[in-house]
Order: structure tokens, then sequence, then C-alpha cells
């Protein structure tokens, strides 16, 4: 709190002197008027000038003479906030991503920054909002968390917005998964929502957990692809591990194979369908019979740089996918066989997909 007396003009010579006063605020100040003397407080309707519409506090008082005196005190008026959150802590094939959707309610005073704690090992991909303006970094490490200061480009009050992603480079895995946290120092209070997710292939259980109430997912305020846990957040110091079970594979092929003959040649088209359960496909093996050429492949997902490996006793077609495939998936392999014009054997049906727990 500071205090500070009266600044006044007193004209020299004069015979009357006499007038209004008013006392207002401006920003997060609250003012109090003490000492008062030789003057009459007036609503802040009677004073004679213009009208302060964004002033939240007025004071309003008239003086006969010039011998008037008061204090103003004032006092700087601290923001209140309130948090709800939504965590969605993802587990990926090369990344752990923790995407928070933070809600303020800001009371009393606007807010021109915020400042709150995210995990250390994580890297701050991006913070947006409709009031934010920028974000830094702090570089101090405490306690396995640093500051994260938000800035927005106005002040702002009431509810405000948003929305963090926070991303950590690891290999996905068995084991155990300690689920980072946000930290709001100064907060009010904190509540939320958290929820797991994982790519396909993983299965997601709770290992132990701390201030949190286990939910079902049904129930969960954000629709999440691959949600595997939820749970309502009871306090700001929560705790949770996880534990990460891979899951098997199975993989089922229905093969057609059609082959075409022409002189000197035969053309041979096969048609895999592939599908998968359990953890996704990254790859498909093929193995082919012994003199093929010409080969193509096309299918979902597959990618340009396939290969046809003819180091073992029978030639492997290795087929790499843009992205795991989990499900249904098609896969077409065209080839040419040599064949003498005057006849001779053709082997159909050795084009086999390797890798697969069933064939038909």
């Amino acid at each position: 709190r500071r205090s500070s007396d009266l600044l006044r003009m007193i004209p020299l010579g004069a015979l009357r002197h006499s007038g209004h006063l008013r006392v207002a605020n401006e920003g997060a100040v609250r003012l109090e008027v003490a000492g008062v003397s030789g003057m009459m407080q007036l609503a802040p309707a009677q004073f004679p000038g213009e009208e302060l519409k964004e002033a939240r506090q007025v004071f309003v008082y008239r003086f006969p003479a010039a011998e008037y005196a008061f204090q103003i005190s004032a006092d700087q008026v601290l923001p209140e906030v309130s948090v709800n959150q939504v965590l969605v802590q993802e587990l990926a094939e090369t990344d752990r991503i923790l995407h928070a959707e933070v809600e303020l309610d800001i009371r009393e005073a606007p807010l021109r920054e915020w400042e709150l704690r995210v995990p250390a090992d994580h890297v701050v991909a991006a913070v947006t909002g409709q009031a934010v303006a920028d974000f830094v970094p702090g570089s101090e490490v405490r306690d396995g968390s640093r500051m994260l200061k938000v800035i927005f480009g106005q002040a702002v009050s009431v509810r405000q917005l948003v929305s963090l992603r926070l991303e950590r480079n690891v290999q996905a895995a068995a084991g155990e998964w300690v689920l980072p946290r946000l930290e709001f120092p100064g907060a009010k209070s904190v509540r939320g929502h958290l929820g797991v997710s994982s790519s396909p292939g993983y299965r997601i259980t709770t290992a132990a957990s701390d201030g949190l109430a286990e939910l079902a997912t049904a129930y969960f305020p954000k629709q999440v692809a691959g949600l595997q846990q939820a749970f309502r957040i009871k306090d700001a110091a929560w705790s949770a591990t996880a534990a990460i079970e891979a899951l098997g594979q199975s993989v089922h092929a229905d093969v057609f194979h059609l082959y075409s003959l022409k002189e000197g040649v035969s053309y041979g088209s096969v048609l895999l369908n592939y599908y998968v359960v359990g953890a996704p496909a990254n790859e498909w093996r093929i193995q082919l019979p012994k003199g093929v050429g010409n080969i193509e492949v096309t299918g979902q997902q597959v990618r340009r740089d396939w290969r046809n490996d003819e180091s073992g006793e029978a030639p492997v077609l290795v087929v790499p996918l843009a992205k795991p495939v989990l499900g249904a998936a098609t896969v077409l392999v065209t080839f040419e066989m040599p064949m003498s014009e005057r006849g001779g054997e053709l082997s159909p049906g050795e084009v086999t997909p390797l890798g697969v727990q069933s064939e038909r």
C-alpha cells in the first residue's frame, strides 16, 4: 500500500477559491481516501466535468475554500485466476505428446501475462489462444519443471482459453510411464480432466494414481481417438503412473492368384488382402518364385522404395509402408515369367505372404 498527500494548485491574491475535486483509479488499483477536511463528498454524477466510464472507483468532493486537505492510499489489486484444464497424454510411435486446453477464469483485475510450470523434459511446440501474443519458455529447471510465460496482446479478464502442445521424443515401448502434469502457481483453484490415448498396438492401464478419480471414457469432455484411460482431477498436485503393454500381432491373408499366358511369357497378378489384429504392421514380406521379372507393387500406404531381396534361396519382396497399418489392407503384385513358345511348365500359387498366422 502506498499513500500520498494532495497535490493542490492555490491561486495567489484571489478573494474566493472554491471548486470540485474528483479522485478515480486506473488499472488494477484500489483507492481509499482518508483524512478529509474542508470538503464535502458528492455523488459521482454531480461532478461538472466529463463522466469517467472505465473507472471502477470514483470519489467526488466539493470544497468552498482553499483550506482543504486529504490523503490517498492505493493498493495494487492482484488478479484471481481459477484454472479448468483438459489434459490429453498421447503415446505416439516416436513421441510422448501432452495436449492441454486450459480455461482461465480471471477475476478482480485484468491479466497481461500468465505463468505456469511445464515439464522440463518436454519441448513447448505451440501455445495458442485468441488473446495470446507470444510465449517465453524459462531456462531454469527446478524439481523437474520450468516456467512458461504466456504473454497476452492486451489485458484480459473473465474467461480465456489457452491451448498448449508439449512434445518429448521417446520411442514407444512397453514399461511404466510417469504422466507429466502442469503446475499453476498462485491459482485460486485447479480442476479438470485427464485422458490417456495411444497409437495402435499398445494397451495402457493405470499402475498407480493419487488425486485422481477414474472416469468412463465416454464421459470425457473431449472426443479423442484411441482414448484408453480417463480421470477427473481432484487435486492440483495429482500424480499417476501408467503401464504400457505391447500387444501381440496377428496377420491373416486372403490371396487371389491370376495368371495369363501369351507367346513366350506368362503374366502373374497376385492380390493380397491382409487383415492385421493387435499391433500394426510396418511392412509386408512376400516370397516370390525364382526367375520373375518386371515386378510392380501397388496398394494402400505402399511406399515406392520397395525392394526385391534375392540373397536367400527364394526371392523375397520387401514392401515398406508409409504408416503402420491396423485392420484391412490390400496389395497388388504383378510380374512376368519367361516361357518358351513351344510350351513348358508353370507352377502357380508360389507367391506366399510371409509372417502371417493364416493364409487362404
